[in-house]
């Protein structure tokens, strides 16, 4: 412990650092008073018009969006650990972490977009969720049941299609007994959209109210002829109708075209979509022109939904990529998949690939970025996610108490206070989380509804983290170097910042460096250079193919594969046969063999079964294949200074010795031991050192099986392994 005052130095003196608080936002048109009720009933104007109430997250989003354009574009910079120096910032340095995935986070993306910035989008994402996705859904839906008039009319009001409000009320009111399929085919065909005659419906199926006939010019090309073969309509070819809100005439006459369009893109679909597979359903509705759009419709759901609506689009179609690789294409089927699995995409947010990433603290740990930005400080966690069902255990035992949102009786107020702070804590540690994945600048930011006036409001806004932060830093509030940076957007509140220039007034009160020139011991070993660090000792593997391998049994085989081929089936053989009850060894060793992988002739087969269940069936073996015995038992160890890492064909223990029992299918074997090869014998020596260390009190043998003969060499003289 130094006698001396401890003054903290930061590490990185080149690179700057800075914390910005900005002011709170509220939203706008909250002072607006409510009008009291009235006593007396009093003439008022009915609403006609629309108007958006005021939403803080949606006003803060735009704001982030703009101030993060405004970073990159206006050439700030960021530290580089790699370069040990700065460098311009990038959109991959930002991340923005959000407590839950609530209403910033779809304004925050769409703003980011809308703003030109690249973003890679919510850490996780309910596929069936999504707008963009619930509209594609609803047009598969229609295409495999077109009598629907509720999935119709769904469709209809979506993006592709572009039918307004009041144009759909035309179509589906009175209609009698017609369906809506129908009237949309009279309204494109007939004309005269308010004088169409009510027809009794027909008998019809799916091919009757949306016909698959020929449609000349849709698309990229014709679509081939459905059931019958009749001339196309005139008002159903696409190529002759104007598109687009600009269509001259007047507004019935635009209606009856573009019900023509959507009548004529809809037969088109119902006549492609039983020969498509899902996957290839959707490339085509989201990459060929629309009624709504000439261009694509995933333009047309771009531009109704918002640039948000591209991120669900594609991992629709990963979804359905996924279900064409495990299951047979059936566009029933992947709707039924897909509605069941209730599929949650999570992406993965290591790299930042040059796009900001937003994503929930919890899923931000172990991550870091040079700016972090923190939206929703001023968001307290919910009393409605406190549990209904409390423990006390203040009386030794605990007893459960069903704790209502507002209880009367004092205890159970104290125990749902306790569960409070509980919750509290643990929303205090995720802003510990939250504020060190920042590695540079850290911004933090909240929007509020309205101000709290009740006094229980205000005590639970200082726990916020906004108001902790606030607290903590108002009193170190560096004005002076409110103008360090370039003008911002988003004026801060409470600033700290690294001064630029050296010798300036420590902030924050830390202490002076130690002077210099004053008198220091230095310790001796800080002249000595290190030792060298040892190097990972490289593994010495015994056990490699035998090069004697004959692959006569093996002709149709390429010649690298059958050398070794005969002997990886005979071990595979012997680790899996003797598991097997003995009445079906030998039909589990044919089947195996015959499989066509394995490119065996019958007499092959034939040969290699018999070689193996005649050796498995010897007795002088048995006590190999026994219950005291394991097949294929990994060893790895220390021998003689070198790392040893094998695998033994077979380790049993027989009347307390060890044996390592290795097979080897080289024909013909030697009849002397003494011939047996010098590299078997090092293998052998090896797994016998290792294995001497795990059985220090038994005798350890060392066998090889050849399984050609059959005959077993024990191997007892050493060798150095280390060869």
């Amino acid at each position: 412990v130094s006698a001396r005052r401890v003054a903290h130095q930061a590490f990185r003196q080149d690179a700057v650092g800075r914390v910005e608080v900005w002011p709170l936002l509220v939203a706008e048109g909250d002072a607006e008073k409510k009008p009291k009720a009235l006593k007396e009933a009093i003439a008022w104007r009915l609403p006609l018009g629309y108007r958006a109430a005021p939403d803080p997250a949606a006003q803060l989003a735009a704001q982030i969006a703009q101030q993060i354009k405004a970073w990159v574009t206006g050439g700030h910079t960021v530290y580089d650990r790699e370069q040990k120096g700065v460098r311009p910032m990038t959109y991959g340095d930002v991340m923005v972490l959000v407590q839950k995935r609530g209403t910033l986070v779809p304004h925050l993306v769409a703003a980011l977009k809308k703003a030109g910035v690249a973003v890679s989008g919510v850490d996780r994402m309910r596929l069936t969720s999504q707008l963009a996705v619930m509209d594609l859904m609803a047009l598969l839906q229609f295409l495999l049941l077109p009598q629907d008039d509720l999935t119709l009319a769904t469709v209809l009001r979506g993006p592709l299609m572009g039918v307004s409000e009041e144009a759909l009320m035309a179509l589906a009111t009175g209609r009698g007994s017609q369906s809506l399929g129908e009237r949309l085919g009279e309204a494109a065909t007939e004309g005269a959209l308010f004088e169409i005659k009510a027809k009794s419906p027909s008998p019809c199926g799916r091919g009757e109210i949306f016909e698959t006939k020929e449609i000349e010019n849709f698309g990229d090309g014709s679509f081939s002829a459905g059931h019958e073969e009749t001339p196309p309509q005139k008002d159903c070819v696409l190529s002759t109708l104007p598109q687009g809100e600009g269509d001259k005439g007047s507004g019935k006459e635009n209606f009856i075209k573009h019900s023509a369009r959507v009548h004529a893109y809809l037969r088109a679909l119902l006549a492609k979509a039983d020969g498509l597979s899902p996957l290839a359903l959707l490339m085509m509705i989201l990459s060929d022109p629309c009624p709504a759009d000439a261009v694509s419709g995933r333009r047309a759901m771009a531009t109704r939904l918002g640039a948000q609506a591209e991120d669900p689009m594609d991992e629709l179609l990963s979804a359905a990529e996924e279900f064409g690789l495990r299951h047979a294409p059936s566009l029933q089927a992947f709707l039924h998949w897909l509605t069941e699995s209730e599929a949650e995409i999570k992406r993965e947010m290591e790299a930042a690939g040059g796009r900001v990433r937003v994503i929930t603290v919890h899923g931000s740990k172990g991550l870091e970025a040079p700016v972090v930005i923190l939206p929703d400080a001023a968001t307290l966690p919910s009393r409605t996610k406190l549990p209904k069902i409390l423990w006390d255990e203040a009386g030794g035992r605990p007893l459960p108490f069903y704790v209502p949102r507002e209880p009367l009786n004092g205890r159970l107020a104290s125990l749902r206070g306790q569960a409070r702070e509980r919750q509290l804590e643990e929303y205090r540690r995720l802003l510990y989380v939250a504020m060190t994945r920042a590695a540079d600048r850290l911004y933090i930011g909240g929007f509020v509804k309205s101000e709290p006036k009740a006094p229980s409001k205000k005590k639970e806004a200082v726990d916020s983290w906004y108001a902790l932060i606030s607290g903590a830093l108002a009193p170190h509030h560096q004005a002076d170097v409110m103008a360090g940076e370039a003008a911002t957007l988003l004026s801060p509140m409470i600033v700290l910042a690294d001064y630029a220039t050296q010798g300036a007034p420590a902030i924050m009160g830390v202490e002076e460096p130690y002077e210099k020139g004053a008198p220091l011991s230095l310790p001796s070993w800080l002249f000595v250079p290190p030792p060298p660090e040892p190097l990972p000792p490289r593994p010495l593997v015994p056990s490699r193919p035998s090069e004697a391998e004959d692959a006569s049994a093996l002709p149709s085989a390429p010649p690298q594969e059958a050398r070794f081929a005969r002997g990886r089936l005979i071990h595979r053989l012997l680790q899996n046969l003797p598991d097997v009850v003995v009445e079906k060894r030998k039909e589990a060793a044919q089947r195996m063999l015959a499989a066509p992988t394995h490119r065996l002739t019958p007499a092959a087969q034939q040969d290699i079964a018999h070689e193996v269940l005649r050796l498995i069936d010897d007795p002088r073996f048995a006590p190999l294949f026994g219950q005291e015995s394991r097949a294929e038992v990994p060893v790895i160890g220390l021998a003689e200074g070198r790392l040893i890492a094998g695998q033994v064909d077979r380790l049993a223990l027989v009347e307390g010795e060890v044996w390592i029992v290795d097979y080897k299918t080289n024909r013909p074997p030697p009849d002397d031991p003494a011939l047996i090869p010098a590299a078997y014998r090092a293998q052998m020596e090896a797994y016998r050192t290792v294995l001497r260390a795990v059985y220090p009190e038994r005798l350890i043998r060392c066998f090889l099986l050849w399984t050609y003969s059959p005959k077993m060499m024990e191997i007892t003289q050493s060798v150095d392994i280390t060869r």
